[in-house]
């Protein structure tokens, strides 16, 4: 690469010899695949460094502020594209500062996503940039549509207690536009706040200064706990939805997913990936930040076939299937034996009337509180007009109803979970926190100088919360296939209020009740 042209020295119109600015980079790098060679980026940083450093010296500060250089013999141009329209996979998937900022984007480049190939793929879906699918893909089938998770979030979010602090948006900060329209009296768990801003470093004291040795970092309440919880509920709500659409043979919509913490491989800050403040919390988070999206194209090869959240808002999509009057809305009724703590599980609102069913549609649907998905199907048949509609919408808390078991049948609950849970729910995450880690440099340090390798030090003495096969989790949360099993006896597990709890719910329970610290009362299950 060469920004000047043939010659290293030019003449002006007056004579005087002129150095030109140039920069010069040779291009090392064979490529097998493309037969292309390419620079080695060290080396090329570093001869650009020194091309800086030799205009600044001559006084030649233009050519250190130019945005675009000449490259190979002056034929090319080269240069910095703009983030904010030029984006990539974390400032448009996960960021969103396209929305903030109001700057409609040029390219968006899928790169920060943890689910390979198929992944991309499904965050290019998601965000209506993908092209590829046929036509067939938009028209065929009957889909079943889960609306409301974000009234059973705000129920999550009402069933624990925040310290001070963990709510409160810095100066200039932009508020989550997830309580956009969330009436004050929804939000006891953050009085007094007039915009929500989450940030659960504050779970973690620093009033004894960071790294204190008479802080037992290890005990402490994780900022991610809030998160784990709802990443346990969002997969009880889709797991009951997988069911649900592979026993009436519809197409998953899936829902809009929310996330209080990112997935990042190392120490997340406040949550967040390092260099990534901006980050509003709880956010609309892409698919493979909840999942392992990537084992997902296993389910389409077995017993359900599922869709983008924004495919019932895409324009390829068939007018028959986006029509008002193509869906029909199911309510799984409230149980009536323990309803204070249904009533934390409010219907969807929005586009839906006050019955759940949607505005100027039929009325919904409705099945017995704790109904297997066989009873479902069965009060469908009887209904013709609802169990042929093109939509059948479902809330949330209405999936939350279903029978703790699942099926009725044990045959075909054994046979949904052999098909379709090692698929959705294969692959734990964890999340590390800087905040329960302040004093790893240093324990990295003293293993070196002990002779004991860096990975033992981690797995000894890191604090982190999640994947139960890694050492440095603690606690431990298994939200894996196993964890997420039905129960398999409908008449046992039952707690002290009497409601009946999968293995994963008290698993829960147990690990990070101490870090939320849930009123009993009202305690979400």
């Amino acid at each position: 690469a060469d920004t000047g042209a043939a010659d290293t020295l030019k003449r002006s119109a007056n004579g005087v010899r002129v150095i030109p600015c140039v920069w010069r980079a040779e291009p090392s790098i064979h490529d097998a695949h493309t037969n292309l060679t390419s620079l080695q980026e060290a080396l090329a940083h570093h001869s650009l460094a020194h091309f800086h450093e030799q205009n600044v010296a001559l006084g030649r500060r233009a050519c250190m502020q130019r945005v675009s250089h000449w490259m190979w013999g002056s034929r090319v141009r080269v240069g910095l594209l703009p983030m904010a329209q030029f984006m990539q996979g974390h400032t448009y998937f996960v960021q969103h500062l396209h929305e903030q900022t109001r700057i409609p984007p040029v390219h968006v480049h899928v790169t920060y996503t943890l689910s390979g190939d198929y992944g991309k793929r499904f965050r290019l879906r998601s965000a209506g940039l993908w092209q590829a699918e046929t036509s067939e893909y938009y028209e065929q089938g009957n889909f079943l549509h889960v609306v409301g998770l974000e009234d059973a979030v705000l129920a999550l979010l009402r069933a624990q207690s925040f310290p001070d602090g963990v709510w409160r948006c810095a100066p200039g900060e932009v508020p989550s536009r997830f309580f956009d329209n969330v009436p004050a009296d929804q939000l006891g768990f953050a009085p007094n706040a007039s915009g929500l801003c989450y940030h659960p470093s504050h779970f973690v004291p620093t009033s004894v200064g960071v790294g204190s040795a008479s802080i037992d970092y290890e005990k402490l309440p994780d900022p991610a706990a809030p998160h784990v919880r709802l990443q346990h509920l969002t997969r009880l709500v889709v797991r009951n939805a997988l069911a649900l659409a592979s026993a009436t043979k519809r197409r998953l919509v899936l829902p809009t997913l929310w996330c209080m913490c990112d997935r990042y491989w190392w120490h997340l800050d406040d949550c967040r990936m390092p260099g990534a403040k901006s980050l509003t919390m709880p956010f609309a988070c892409p698919t493979d930040l909840a999942f392992n999206i990537d084992n997902w194209e296993g389910l389409l090869k077995s017993r359900v076939q599922f869709v983008e959240a924004a495919f019932l808002d895409n324009p390829r999509t068939h007018a028959d299937i986006r029509a008002p009057a193509a869906a029909r809305t199911l309510r799984v009724a409230r149980d009536s034996l323990s309803a204070n703590g249904d009533r934390q599980l409010p219907d969807a609102k929005g586009s839906l009337a006050a019955d759940g069913s949607p505005t100027g549609v039929s009325r919904p649907l409705v099945v017995p509180s704790g109904s297997a998905v066989e009873e479902v199907v069965e009060t469908l048949v009887r209904a013709p007009d609802a169990g042929g509609a093109r939509v059948l919408r479902v809330s949330a808390a209405s999936l939350l109803r279903l029978s703790p078991c699942g099926f009725r049948e044990e045959k075909e609950r054994r046979a949904f979970e052999a098909a379709v849970l090692p698929h959705a729910f294969g692959g734990q995450h964890s999340y590390c926190g800087k905040e329960r880690n302040p004093n790893l440099g240093l324990v990295i340090s003293e293993a070196r100088r002990m002779g004991m390798p860096d990975e033992q030090a981690l797995t000894l003495f890191r604090n982190c919360t999640g994947n139960p096969a890694n050492a440095f989790n603690k606690p431990k949360v298994d939200l894996g296939p196993e964890a997420m099993r039905f129960l398999g006896d409908c008449g046992g597990a039952a707690g002290a209020d009497g409601r009946r709890r999968s293995p994963a719910t008290r698993m829960l329970d147990a690990v990070l009740a101490p870090a939320v610290q849930p009123p009993p009362a009202r305690v979400l299950r």
